[in-house]
C-alpha cells in the first residue's frame, strides 16, 4: 500500500465560514467535506491518468463525497457502519460486507474520531480492500480544528 502525503497532493482544508443549515449541519461541515472531496477527486484523475478506477469511500458519513465523487465521474463505492436515516443507503454496511478491493480508498476525517483502541481494525479493514499497488488516502483532522468546531461564526 502507498502513503500518499495530501499535503503534497495538493488537498488544503476549504476556508472556515458557518451557517447552520436545516437539517442541523453546518455549512462549513458541507463546504469542507464537498471541498475536501473535490480536491480527492482531482487527485485521483491525475494520478490514475485517466484510466477506468474504483473507489471506496470508507465510513463515509453522510454520504456527500461519495456521491460527489460519483457526480464527477469518479465510480465510488462507501461503507458506512452507522448511517443517519438522513442519507442515502450505503453500499455497504459493514466492512465485512464489501467483497471486492478498489483501486483507491479513501477516509475523511475518521480515525480521529474513532476509539484509540479500534483504529487498527479500520486501517485492516481498509487495507486489506486494496487492489495490490493500490493507494490509501488519509485526511484527519487536526486538534486546533477539533477545538474550534461549532465556534467558526
Amino acid at each position: 500500500m502507498a502513503a500518499v502525503d495530501l499535503h503534497q497532493a495538493g488537498i488544503r482544508p476549504a476556508p472556515q465560514a458557518a451557517q447552520q443549515q436545516e437539517d442541523g449541519r453546518h455549512s462549513t461541515q458541507v463546504a469542507n467535506t464537498i471541498h475536501s472531496y473535490q480536491k480527492f477527486g482531482d487527485w485521483v484523475r491525475r494520478d490514475s491518468q485517466g484510466r477506468e478506477v474504483s473507489v471506496l469511500d470508507a465510513s463515509s458519513g453522510l454520504g456527500l463525497g461519495t456521491r460527489h465523487l460519483n457526480e464527477m465521474g469518479i465510480t465510488t463505492e462507501d461503507v458506512e457502519p452507522y448511517p443517519s436515516a438522513d442519507r442515502p443507503a450505503p453500499t455497504f454496511r459493514s466492512y465485512s460486507d464489501v467483497d471486492k478491493q478498489y483501486d483507491y480508498i479513501i477516509s475523511n476525517a475518521v480515525l480521529n474520531v474513532l476509539p484509540e483502541d479500534w483504529r487498527r481494525d479500520v486501517l485492516r479493514n481498509m487495507a486489506v480492500r486494496l487492489k495490490p499497488g493500490g493507494k490509501m488516502l488519509i485526511n484527519v483532522r487536526g486538534a486546533k480544528s477539533i477545538i474550534n468546531q461549532g465556534k467558526e461564526g
